[in-house]
């Protein structure tokens, strides 16, 4: 007796992968389909804009069609599409950066890290925004509205200056020390250093 083919929402991503891998287009549809809310999750958790997570999604999905020959799947699908998000992420992140005069700093990658860790983990809200958030509220008010309005109304170190009466050096040096000041204090609570 002949057994009937399983249905494709049937198989698991081992199989799905291989034939994807054997060129399978409907396999690779179906990886896709099974994981681009998380792939997206931690895309608007890094990012934050609709039409960035939109462009960079459909970057890491074609990165992974023209690698899933590669794939070795000495991981699960999932951690190996979410390093490629996370790769893709922080390119997008040094050309935005690039391109507006920021610079990513170590905190963005940290943080950027902890989201797919999280991800990873099952975790909906990753304990590192959390301690993002928790460690801003103890800023002092002008450290806090600096804070706000360079990195979340992507306002310039020049237009803060003009705003602030501070030279544009003083500034980055006081955002200098507030990224190390959060990126510290986001340690401690993760458990990633001993508090002082």
């Amino acid at each position: 007796m002949k057994t009937m083919p399983l249905p494709i929402h049937k198989i698991d991503d081992h199989q799905l992968v291989q034939q994807a891998a054997e060129g399978s287009r409907e396999a690779f549809g179906e990886l896709v389909s099974r994981h681009h809310l998380k792939v997206r999750g931690m895309l608007w958790r890094t990012l934050g804009d609709e039409t960035e997570v939109d462009d960079v999604a459909q970057e890491v999905f074609m990165s992974a069609l023209s690698a899933v020959d590669r794939f070795r799947q000495q991981s699960s699908f999932s951690t190996w599409l979410l390093a490629i998000a996370r790769n893709k992420a922080i390119s997008h992140l040094r050309k935005k950066g690039t391109a507006t005069g920021k610079t990513v700093t170590g905190l963005d990658l940290a943080l950027v890290e902890h989201q797919i860790k999280g991800l990873d983990e099952g975790k909906t809200e990753p304990a590192n925004l959390d301690a993002l958030r928790n460690c801003v509220t103890k800023l002092g008010a002008p450290h806090r509205h600096l804070v706000r309005e360079f990195y979340f109304n992507e306002r310039s170190t020049a237009e803060l200056s003009v705003e602030t009466g501070k030279a544009r050096n003083t500034l980055r040096m006081q955002l200098m020390r507030i990224r190390r000041a959060l990126a510290s204090c986001i340690e401690r609570k993760l458990g990633l250093k001993d508090a002082p």
